[in-house]
């Protein structure tokens, strides 16, 4: 095991008594297991175009800065909601200390979490899907770094079948000492921020509870009316006709 090896030793002009101390032991310098050994043995199986480490699969230790960094408070209250473990009124901090306590669990609430993750971050995920080296993984996740797509880009690279132990424990260390400049920053701009993620969180249920089925990411709600914005081809082309003989009749007059 790597790490350091201790042994009698003599201090200064005296030596020390041999009962009062070991004759050896290592002091180990790696840290704890980041990924599971199921979730090693699967990537060494299938290779780096295997199955991606799922949420369950990650440390505990990696779990807050995941729930934290790669869903909004609005996202990830809304899933908890939806299981019936949260009142509509919880406080941010509540629900994410049980997002958190739910990553580790493999059952039906962190599979919904896994499955959230996934969906919220789909384009970032294929495109470091294209690397399959830790070191081509390292290279997208320094580029993350200088852009805005953190969030996605950390979930890919702690999930990607050939990100190691190092890797991850970079991207952690990384997104750990963002969070503490995004607690210095102005108290103002973090305000706002919650209440976009609020406001969208609403109008994302709203839209789900009048129109049901309708693809969020393709539809807008009416101010009052809360018709989807999107018509079909078929309509449009139905409505024309109307419109040109409107215009028609008053070039007459």
């Amino acid at each position: 095991m790597p790490g350091i090896q201790w042994s009698k030793a003599a201090w200064g002009d005296r030596a020390i008594p041999a009962a009062g101390m070991p004759r050896s032991f290592t002091l180990a310098l790696t840290g704890p297991a980041l990924v599971t050994r199921g979730a090693a043995e699967r990537s060494e199986l299938t290779g780096t175009t295997g199955t991606r480490t799922r949420l369950w699969e990650l440390a505990g230790m990696l779990h807050c800065s995941i729930i934290g960094t790669c869903l909004t408070t609005a996202d990830l209250r809304h899933l908890l909601i939806r299981l019936n473990l949260a009142q509509p009124g919880i406080d941010d901090h509540e629900a994410h200390k049980i997002a958190v306590s739910i990553a580790g669990r493999h059952d039906l609430p962190s599979k919904k979490l896994n499955k959230l993750l996934d969906e919220r971050h789909r384009l970032t995920i294929a495109r470091f899907g294209r690397a399959s080296t830790s070191d081509a993984i390292r290279g997208l996740w320094k580029q993350a770094l200088q852009s805005t797509d953190i969030p996605g880009s950390y979930w890919a690279t702690l999930t990607h079948p050939a990100a190691n132990h190092s890797l991850i424990s970079e991207a952690f260390g990384d997104v750990h000492m963002l969070s503490h400049l995004v607690g210095a920053a102005n108290r103002a701009d973090i305000r706002r921020l919650r209440e976009l993620e609020s406001e969208r969180g609403e109008l994302l249920q709203r839209i789900e509870a009048q129109q049901p089925g309708c693809a969020t990411r393709w539809c807008t709600a009416m101010p009052r009316s809360g018709t989807c914005a999107m018509r079909s081809p078929l309509a449009s082309r139905r409505r024309r006709p109307a419109t040109l003989r409107v215009k028609n009749a008053r070039s007459v007059h």
